[in-house]
């Protein structure tokens, strides 16, 4: 195998790394029959690539979700890739920066060739790792081997994969989807409303993240209340998730005049059904809701809907799919 000068890893911890990754899944606590079995059949290689080598076989290779991902990420110059195979067929690959010191953290990421085998096989590291990570010993295994001469970089790999708790962003992006540019605007339907809504604000908005902001806006918020509540079904208002996670509702102006054109979240309707004494709320929103995929929506307008709940708590919510 040539050498390059920049290449600061060699061969013998990338195999030793695919050696006790793989015996991960045949040593592990409570491994059933076929998961001991499907271990026993894989099999690996380790081979050194340069970024655009890779990215080329990944390019001519059938597109899995993983691969997709990889193609569009920042990769350094040289790559160990670990490559599993069942059968002789790849299911996933680990990829790792020749470039970096022993001592660093050269593991970068995975890659899932076969989207179920690749994702059932890196779901028993991330069990083991979490199993650690609750034990509180993964970072202190780290450190014990950090100081050493590095032998094998498994523990890297558990380390980076181990489930931790999401970070507040994290949580809103699960609750109610990333954040989204308006997909397009009508300058003939926007207003120049300040950002900064305040009660007596001149679109009649409303940005609540606690019940404490429902009082600042009483009256806002009742007068529309009342208006829904006379029997009036076709009176609604307009509501999206800002990206802080706070609800804003106002009047169906166009949601981008809730938020001034920012990037936010789930965005859609409301209105008040006297026939089932509730109100009903949908995603319908072109600017917001539209660019999220059809299987992901009916969770994200669930999770608003109890957004909708705690902060009214003495009103009933419904949530609908499509139009009222």
């Amino acid at each position: 195998m040539a050498t390059y000068a920049k290449k600061k890893i060699s061969a013998t911890p990338i195999i030793e790394t695919a050696k006790l990754l793989l015996q991960l899944h045949i040593l592990r606590k409570n491994a059933c029959e076929s998961g001991i079995y499907f271990a026993k059949k894989l099999t690996s290689t380790a081979l050194l690539f340069e970024c655009h080598e890779l990215k080329t076989e990944y390019l001519k290779a059938k597109k899995s979700q993983g691969i997709k991902a990889v193609l569009v990420s920042h990769l350094p110059h040289f790559i160990w890739r670990i490559r599993y195979l069942l059968l002789g067929k790849p299911i996933i690959d680990f990829l790792f920066d020749a470039t970096d010191t022993p001592n660093g953290a050269p593991y970068i990421q995975y890659v899932t060739i076969d989207d179920d085998l690749g994702e059932y096989f890196i779901s028993v590291l991330k069990d083991i790792a979490a199993e650690l990570r609750k034990e509180d010993v993964l970072d202190e295994f780290w450190g014990i081997v950090n100081d050493k001469e590095v032998s094998s970089f498994h523990l890297d790999v558990l380390r980076k994969i181990s489930p931790t708790s999401p970070t507040h962003k994290e949580y809103l992006n699960i609750r109610y989807g990333t954040l989204r540019s308006p997909y397009y605007l009508k300058n003939t339907i926007f207003n120049e409303y300040p950002t900064h809504i305040v009660p007596d604000d001149p679109g009649r908005r409303c940005r609540l993240f606690s019940k404490e902001d429902v009082s600042k806006f009483s009256f806002e918020l009742r007068s529309f209340v009342d208006s829904c509540k006379t029997g009036h079904d076709k009176t609604m208002a307009i509501w999206v998730i800002d990206e802080e996670g706070a609800l804003i509702i106002g009047p169906d102006t166009g949601h981008p005049n809730l938020t001034g054109a920012n990037p936010a979240r789930i965005a859609g309707e409301i209105t008040y059904s006297g026939k089932e004494r509730c109100f009903l709320i949908n995603a319908k929103s072109g600017r917001y809701s539209k660019q999220y995929s059809e299987r992901d929506i009916p969770h994200f307008l669930e999770c608003a809907s109890l957004k909708w709940q705690t902060l009214f708590p003495d009103e009933k919510f419904s949530t609908i799919n499509g139009s009222f």
